[in-house]
């Protein structure tokens, strides 16, 4: 990014979900790829049933806004239930979306001892114990009557999603999420696992990070970096908040645990002051998402009554 024509001291940032706010404090996001051989080898036919399952129906969201709000995971789902299937050896495995994105769907193709009265009494009593997650929550099973063949890595995979530690790693004392992860999407036809890290601490984002490369080496799976957007905080007794405050009495002061462009200017421009403030977004990076008119209104005078003032 060149900066060099750039020689305010001072960022308003617009980028943001809730209204009535200045953001002082937002998360780095990190895309971490996680690699391994999607070969298949012969199984034995004898013994063996076999099925595609779909996850399907949850709320999805944000995996920074949305992190801790208990909506459900579809791949971290999907592990736990072949985890209490007799003998799972996954053939295939796909579904999620992009790094920031909590994933809604999760579909694999699996070989199991189990019968179909098994695998659908297992099924539907999941199915009941994590009802709360969503009104639309669901699971369908179906029977496919030729064999598949088998990952190679599939023991090793099934092992790294269920010791995965998905969702909020760390609260500040204000309450504030600080670390998260997010297992994101999923494709065994590429063999690929991409997750978003999360983290406004740097230190806390070192530590994440080994631990995540550490799982993946104890499984034999490969991992890379593929980009990473720096955290960002406002400037200790900064003047554009306290001017920004001054425009609005009402706003609140707040720390997010999304991913901004500020940190990346911040990170090119030493003693760059910046905050965020913007309209309210509801459900963000979901099917539902949806922009509050009212809030964009009130930001804008919010906005111009600060460059009045200055």
């Amino acid at each position: 990014l060149d900066v060099s024509q750039l020689k305010s001291k001072k960022l308003i940032c617009l980028d943001g979900f809730e209204g009535n706010a200045v953001v002082v404090s937002s998360a780095s996001f990190t895309d971490f790829l996680v690699e391994f051989d999607n070969g298949t080898t012969n199984l034995p036919i004898q013994d063996y049933h076999y099925y595609n399952i779909e996850i399907n129906g949850l709320l999805g969201g944000h995996s920074g806004f949305d992190i801790d709000k208990k909506r459900g995971n579809s791949h971290q789902l999907m592990s736990e239930l072949l985890k209490r299937l007799p003998d799972a050896i996954l053939g295939r495995m796909v579904g999620g979306y992009q790094y920031n994105v909590i994933p809604t769907n999760s579909m694999v193709v699996i070989a199991t001892t189990a019968d179909e009265t098994t695998v659908k009494a297992v099924v539907e009593a999941f199915v009941k114990e994590k009802s709360k997650l969503s009104p639309l929550f669901r699971i369908s099973t179906t029977p496919i009557e030729r064999p598949i063949k088998p990952l190679k890595n599939s023991e090793n995979l099934l092992n790294f999603l269920t010791e995965f530690n998905y969702g909020v790693l760390q609260k500040d004392d204000q309450n504030n999420v600080v670390v998260s992860q997010n297992l994101s999407e999923i494709n065994t036809d590429k063999g690929t696992i991409k997750i978003g890290l999360r983290s406004n601490l740097k230190h806390e984002w070192d530590v994440m990070v080994a631990d995540l490369q550490a799982l993946c080496e104890k499984h034999h799976l490969g991992w890379k970096i593929m980009d990473r957007q720096p955290e960002f905080n406002t400037l200790h007794n900064s003047s554009l908040l306290a001017d920004l405050q001054r425009a609005n009495p009402d706003a609140k002061k707040i720390k997010m645990h999304i991913g901004v462009e500020c940190g990346i200017f911040q990170s090119h421009m030493p003693g760059l002051d910046a905050v965020i403030i913007s309209p309210t977004i509801i459900g963000a990076h979901s099917v539902s998402e949806k922009l509050d008119l009212n809030s964009v209104e009130l930001t804008a005078n919010w906005l111009k009554a600060y460059l009045t003032q200055n």
